[in-house]
């Protein structure tokens, strides 16, 4: 990760422990993700099985997502705290 944004300038390294926050987000994102996946194999795919075995078939398509919600939660993090700074930090346009 870059340690300063290369368009506003906004420094991104954070102090340790910042982006805890973030996996909340990513929770956020991803449970629900997860749950369309599989309603939608369980639908169109794979009618006549269980759904604890149609989640085998949605988790192998909902890892290959997983390092963009990571990130996506990390950048939504960020947003979050430009909207409540104070200072005179850059702001996303």
């Amino acid at each position: 990760m870059n340690y300063h944004c290369p368009e506003c300038g906004l420094k991104l390294g954070r102090e340790a422990g910042y982006f805890l926050g973030s996996m909340i987000l990513s929770y956020v994102f991803g449970v629900p993700l997860l749950g369309l996946l599989t309603f939608a194999i369980q639908q169109l795919v794979l009618p006549s099985w269980p759904l604890h075995w149609v989640l085998f078939p949605a988790i192998v398509v909902f890892l290959p997502l997983v390092p963009l919600i990571f990130r996506y939660s990390r950048v939504a993090w960020i947003h979050l705290e430009w909207y409540t700074l104070e200072d005179e930090s850059p702001r996303p346009p």
